[in-house]
Order: structure tokens, then sequence, then C-alpha cells
């Protein structure tokens, strides 16, 4: 969302979106909200997003999941806006106004600035001081706090494309300081317009010469937006880029269309910075960091389990003490707790006497008679820890869109992994959970129910098995838990319904591209989620299994 697309999809809003009337306020994730519109072409959705890597404005189709209970800014937006009167960019940056009046005439500004993790949105009263910020700032140079005056933040002594040529340095005819001076200096410089001008001197055109053409195309009314594919990612265009080698393009009759496709793949395609991969980051660390405590303490298991022989080395130094004397690294003796005696090496402390090396060993004993139950209580939590995190690594390679990625991170933040984001409730209701399961029928017209993630995988296992419904899971892989309903059906579950619903199990899980998966079949009764245990994690007293083939539904 540079300024070059910013200003085509404000002059669209402008033609379209005055007069009308707000009739919903949504927010679906902690950064983006949806104001549903009304005017005489019917329903308009307008989506607004200050999330870093996924700033954007313009009008969407897709549907968003809405919370049951709005956040503060939301709420906010809920009671205050009316009615939208103007849609105006400010000079060449990336800050939009909304102009609106509220139910009793009085105008506010909805403020959006759509730049890197510095984004935001404000709701604005008449004389321009905060009435409340999706992102309240308490530090720094700028202020961004309920009853405070709204900080500009235009950039000073910028210069436009279009009089860029006027301005140009005497050793701008070399690259780097003309790449150096263009970023400095000018508006509206985008990593693609700067790559543009970056190829075209590379290509021996003159600078000035380089820049009134740029700035031309940028203008030019009869350019469409496009997408295409620039160093292996999606990038939008707003108008012909020659200089650089971007291949399937695709054009658009609007901006605002051209947008909502490109949130589309970002959204299945999250590239660096997005939530998705902050989430797959931060999986990836929690997971080296358990491994390494895995590691550590199967090492201190290993040493716990030598309390028999650091006993018995403790009892053959006692008994050997007259053959023993202060200074020795080691001490060869008989250990007649074997039969029959076989000699055995014990290391000695040098600086310690016969009796005090002998006591260590009666210590180090102890010290793994205390140890024991404390390292397998620690093995067991991390074992679980990182079967649940592979869960969530799971979840998230499978997730499609915003609202499966704002799922997961609102797990990570109730296991202590993520903090809460300020005036953003992560509890789901029941109501909440059942929307986000995937769901189907086997042959037999038995409802299918299953899990996207631990959160909803416990909700399955939880509350929507009961005790004669069949519950399906692949055996030893992270994968969704499903159940088959028995909904009143009495009799044995026919063969097929079962085959089907295993390959489904099997389907979303870890081995959904291997030939045959092994999944556990089990009755709804022996399905018990351990206390404490984190979501997703049960034990199952009773089960058989299946062999088959993994099978997904035909949509994913």
């Amino acid at each position: 969302m540079d300024a070059v697309v910013l200003k085509a999809v404000v002059r669209e809003l402008a033609d379209c979106l005055p007069g009308a009337r707000v009739d919903k306020v949504y927010q679906p994730a902690a950064e983006t909200l949806i104001l549903r519109l009304w005017n005489r072409q019917g329903e308009q959705r307008l989506l607004l997003s200050a999330a870093a890597g996924q700033a954007t404005l313009h009008l969407t189709t897709r549907r968003f999941p809405n919370p049951p209970a709005p956040p503060r800014f939301c709420q906010l937006l809920r009671n205050r806006l009316g009615r939208l009167v103007t849609v105006e960019q400010e000079g060449t940056e990336r800050v939009v106004r909304l102009q609106f009046v509220d139910g009793d005439g009085n105008p506010l500004t909805l403020v959006v600035e759509l730049f890197g993790a510095a984004g935001n949105l404000l709701l604005l009263d008449k004389q321009g001081m905060i009435i409340d910020a999706l992102k309240r700032v308490s530090d720094g140079e700028r202020l961004v706090l309920p009853g405070k005056p709204y900080p500009p933040l235009l950039a000073a002594g910028r210069i436009l494309f279009s009089e860029a040529a006027d301005h140009l340095p005497a050793d701008a005819r070399r690259l780097e300081p003309f790449l150096a001076w263009v970023k400095q200096n000018l508006t509206a410089v985008s990593p693609l317009a700067l790559a543009a001008l970056a190829s075209g001197m590379q290509q021996g055109m003159d600078p000035k010469t380089l820049l009134a053409d740029y700035a031309r195309r940028m203008v030019d009314p009869a350019a469409l937006p496009a997408l295409g594919l620039w160093k292996g990612r999606a990038v939008l265009v707003a108008f012909p880029h020659p200089e650089l080698e971007i291949s399937e393009l695709q054009g658009f009759a609007t901006m605002n269309q051209a947008l909502e496709a490109y949130a589309e793949i970002a959204e299945k395609h999250p590239g660096r910075g997005s939530l998705a991969a902050e989430l797959a980051k931060l999986v990836k660390r929690s997971r080296q960091r358990l491994q390494v405590r895995l590691d550590k303490l199967h090492q201190e298991e290993r040493m716990v389990e030598k309390e028999e022989e650091f006993g018995q080395w403790g009892s053959l130094l006692l008994a050997s003490l007259y053959q023993l004397k202060k200074g020795q690294n080691e001490a060869r003796l008989e250990n007649y707790f074997l039969d029959p005696p076989q000699p055995v090496l014990i290391p000695l402390d040098p600086k310690r006497s016969p009796q005090e090396n002998a006591a260590g060993y009666f210590q180090k004993a102890k010290k793994c008679r205390r140890g024991r139950e404390h390292i397998r209580r620690r093995l067991l939590e991390t074992e679980e820890e990182l079967q649940w995190l592979d869960g969530i690594d799971l979840a998230l390679e499978e997730a499609s869109e915003a609202a499966d990625w704002e799922s997961i991170r609102g797990e990570l933040v109730e296991a202590g992994m993520l903090q809460e984001q300020p005036g953003r409730s992560q509890r789901r209701s029941g109501q909440d959970l059942q929307a986000g399961l995937r769901q189907g029928l086997s042959p037999g017209g038995y409802r299918l129910f299953w899990g996207k993630n631990p959160r909803t995988n416990d909700y399955v296992s939880r509350q929507l098995t009961a005790r004669d419904d069949l519950w399906f899971h692949a055996q030893g892989l992270p994968g969704c838990h499903l159940v088959l309903k028995r909904d009143g059906r009495a009799g044995e579950i026919p063969e097929q319904d079962r085959l089907f619903a295993a390959a489904l199990a099997a389907g979303y899980s870890r081995g959904r591209n291997d030939h045959r998966v092994e999944v556990i079949q089990a009755s709804g009764s022996a399905v018990r989620k351990p206390k404490g245990a984190r979501p997703g994690l049960v034990t199952v007293q009773e089960f058989s299994t299946l062999l088959v083939v993994p099978r997904r539904l035909e949509e994913d």
C-alpha cells in the first residue's frame, strides 16, 4: 500500500462512498476493522487494516468472522459513526481521513495511517482531539492518547516526483548517490519504484528523463492496476513498469479489485513480517527451547538411574579405606555386590580424603532418589508441551484465512507465549469455536466434525463427542480430533462410514501426504482429557486402529 496505490483507491472510494450510512462495524482481527456501509448501490464493506506488513484500505467482498464481544475501539466506532461524508488522502502521505457525522450531525474524523508497525486508526472530534485510537501510544515523541491533539505525520521538505527533475544534485548521474537522494528526498518511493529507477539508470537512461517519465506514468489516467510476479513474489502495480521483469500480469478495472485479489493471495501465502510468519517463528523458537530442555532432562534421567551404583561405590570405598589414601584419581576394587565379584574402577576426587569421596557418592545417591520423580514429571510436561506445539505447527500449515491465524494467536496468548493486546479479549464462546470447525457427512449420512487447531480439537473432544459417538485421530502424529456423531442411531456403524471418517482424520494430520496412515478409532467414553493438560491433549483408554489412505474435502 504505497502512496500511489493509495491515491488510486482513495479516488475510487471518494466516487462511490460519500453519503453512505454506517450499518455495522466489526473487528475480525486485532488490527483489522470492517465498516459495513449502505448507499444507493447497496451494501459496501470497507476493510481497514493497520497490521504491519498488511496495512490496507479497500472495499472487500470477503466474509470475515464477527466476534461476539466487540473490542474497545470497535465498540466506540459502533456507537459514534453515523454517515460517511468524504474520503481524502493527506497530500502524498499514506494517511487517509474519513469524514463522518454522528447521529446528531456532529463531525468526526477517522484517520487511517497505513505504514509499517506504526500504522494506526484514530477517531478525532471536530477540534482534532483524539477520542480514542486502535493502538494507544503512551511513550515516545508522538503520544496517541484520548484527549490529546492529533499529531500529524506529514513529511517535511519532501519533493514530489513531478518536481524531482528540477532538484537533482550534481552527483545524481551515478547510481548509488542517485538512489540515496531519491530515498531521502522524494515522496511516494516504494521498493518497486526504487527498483524501477535503479533498473532505468543501469540501462543508461538520463536521471532527469527517467524521473520525468516515471512521474508521467504515475498520473496516467489510462493506466490500469495489475497483479504480477516479481522476484518470485506477488506484487501490485498501479501503472506499467517496463524496466522490471514482472511476469504473469493480470489487469483489473479498479484498484479496489486489484487490492482485494492481492489480499486473498497474501492471506493464503503470507510472507515475512505477517502474523502467520511471526507465529511460525515463535513456534519454531519455542520448539528449539523445549528440545534443549528435553535433552538436558534425559541426561539428568540417565544420571538419576545411577542411584544404586553410586550407593554401592560409597559402600565399597568405606569398606576399603585401609587401601586408599588422599590424592588418588581412582580406586580399583572388587565389587562384591556382583555374583561372582568383578573388578570395578571408581573415579575419585584427589583433593578429598577417601572418607569424603565415599560420603560424596552417598550424597549423589540421595540426590538421585529425590530427583527421580521431579525429572519424570518435568519430562512428561515437556513432552506434552512439544506435542501441543506440534499441533500448533500443523494448524499454521493448515491455516488459510485471517480468522485461522488470529485463533492460533489467541491460543498462544492463553498459553502465555504471547502478550495480550490491550482491549482485545481472547476468550472464545462455544458458538465461536463451533464456527471454526470443519464438518462433513459420511457416505451413510453421519455428521462429522473436526478441529483446525488444538483449541478447536479440544472443543471436539470435550464438548461435541458423546459417549456413544466414535472418535478418530491419526496414531502417533499431530492431527485433528474427529468425531462421528451417532445422533441417536442404534446398532453398529457401517464400515464404509468408519473408514471414511478415519481417512479424513488421516488427511488432516501430519501424515496427509503418506500412502497409508494408521488411525485410532475409539468410543467417546474412552476419550479423556487429563487435568491441567493443554488444549487438544487427551488420553484414550481403549481403542482399535484402521489403516487408511488419507483424504481431504474437495474444496481443500
